[in-house]
């Protein structure tokens, strides 16, 4: 009789511990070897890709995963963001893969560290991607602060460097594409991507690509997401590529129309080498309006009234090109919303006054002045909307 107790006892014993071992492990998932390593902060699962694609897809860990590796971090360091191309992913000369696929993961960190401490890279992985829908595809590293990157601390919304088609997203660029919001239902956006002496038609078609590119991944990043439709081109530019590391290298802007049988692009137009859209000048701007401080609305009807015969004259049977300027006062993702604003409202006026013409509305912000904004003249001369011809 007592060894029968004593078997009972044991099988209960096992069974309770066989019970704790499933709850803890198979529903709780708490179980763990004897030891624990680290978890390792350059291992991305919260960021991951489908293949050949730089839209980064955020997970729902993904606060947690840049918490911790924000924690692991020092004022004495860089967050060195890589991104990766396997071997079999699809890669265009003028593109590089992993280069967009960092730019995309840097989106969610430029407001939480400085600038001077993001660096971007890209590097070629031997190996195939691996064979599931999405994946890990960039790196994170702390490394040693050097001095910053000119690439990456640029302040223009969207940029190249001579002979690449690498989009540079700055700090204001999602300000900047929002600025020129979700179009009409049945519209599209066009995208020209310039192209200078020296470099090829091809480059102007591939820097248009990579920022329709850079536009999805931080599209992917608004709950919900919305869909845009695009037509690529590209347009050559008189003289070299400007100076500097980087520089602007494309013109926007929505148009009427939308791709057949679903598809979510539109033929690109020829490629025309020799067409060069003009740049503003004095004999361009066919009509000016003035706006007082941080406002949209225009100062003088009188002054405009004066302006409108000849810029129908002019305009008549022309696409016209309404650009929204600011001053220098207040910040760049401000402005260029303003800007945007303030080319809106000079477009309706002459609307209102039976200009019956084709408008292209952009902003230029404050990085278009005509006069000193060191001074209150100099500031009520750059606070305006110019009419020009395209």
């Amino acid at each position: 009789m007592r060894t029968n107790w004593l078997l009972y006892g044991l099988a209960c014993a096992l069974l309770l511990l066989g019970s704790t071992y499933y709850y803890d492990c198979k529903i709780k998932r708490v179980c763990a070897p004897a030891a624990v390593s680290a978890p390792s902060l350059t291992t991305v699962g919260p960021i991951v890709f489908e293949k050949s694609s730089a839209i980064a897809v955020i997970g729902p860990e993904f606060e947690q995963f840049k918490a911790d590796l924000l924690a692991a971090g020092s004022s004495d360091r860089a967050l060195q963001i890589t991104g990766l191309r396997f071997s079999d992913e699809s890669s265009d000369a003028a593109m590089d893969l992993g280069t967009l696929r960092a730019q995309a993961a840097f989106q969610n960190f430029s407001a939480d560290l400085p600038i001077e401490q993001l660096k971007v890279s890209s590097d070629a992985v031997p190996q195939p991607a691996p064979e599931v829908a999405l994946f890990p595809a960039v790196k994170f590293d702390w490394v040693a602060l050097t001095a910053p990157v000119p690439i990456v601390q640029n302040t223009l919304p969207l940029s190249f460097a001579a002979n690449s088609a690498a989009a540079v997203t700055g700090t204001d660029f999602p300000a900047f594409l929002q600025a020129f919001g979700p179009g009409g239902a049945q519209q599209s956006f066009e995208i020209t991507g310039w192209y200078f002496e020296g470099e090829s038609a091809a480059l102007g078609q591939a820097r248009a690509a990579a920022i329709r590119d850079a536009i999805e991944a931080q599209l992917a990043l608004s709950q919900p997401k919305p869909n845009r439709t695009y037509v690529l081109n590209a347009q050559a530019r008189a003289g070299a590529a400007p100076s500097g590391a980087t520089f602007e290298a494309a013109s926007f802007r929505w148009i009427d129309g939308l791709p057949a049988g679903g598809a979510t692009e539109i033929a690109p137009t020829a490629i025309t080498p020799a067409e060069t859209a003009p740049a503003e000048t004095d004999s361009t701007v066919l009509l000016t309006g003035y706006f007082p401080s941080n406002s949209s609305s225009l100062t003088s009807d009188a002054d405009l009234m004066a302006q409108l015969e000849a810029f129908k004259r002019a305009a008549a049977g022309k696409t016209v090109r309404i650009t929204g300027h600011t001053d220098s006062s207040g910040n760049r993702r401000k402005n260029a919303k303003l800007g945007q604003a303030r080319a809106q409202a000079l477009a309706d006026w002459l609307r209102g006054q039976g200009a019956a013409t084709e408008f292209v509305l952009v902003s230029s912000a404050d990085r278009a002045p005509i006069a000193d904004n060191g001074s209150a003249s100099g500031k009520q001369q750059n606070r305006r909307a110019t009419a020009s011809v395209e």
